[in-house]
């Protein structure tokens, strides 16, 4: 079917969000982390990423909607 990812069943976005949370868990379970904190990057290193992301104007995503902005929401909630 359609839009599955790992059977998990919801709306689209909820399946998104357990399809995340299943990767990070099997991760986590063969010792990888999964927060850029871990590997040392904090705030001023996601603000280089963002600043070079919007510098070239590229746009990500299937819809092309996931815009430096985007990218920075991401990057912060990995911290």
């Amino acid at each position: 079917m359609p839009g599955e990812v790992f059977g998990n069943a919801g709306s689209d976005d909820e399946k998104a969000e357990a399809a995340v949370e299943r990767t990070e868990a099997f991760f986590e379970s063969v010792g990888m982390p999964t927060r850029l904190g871990s590997y040392g990057i904090g705030a001023g290193g996601i603000k280089r990423v963002v600043d070079r992301f919007a510098q070239s104007g590229t746009a990500l995503g299937e819809n092309a909607d996931i815009d430096a902005a985007a990218v920075g929401e991401i990057l912060r909630s990995r911290l």
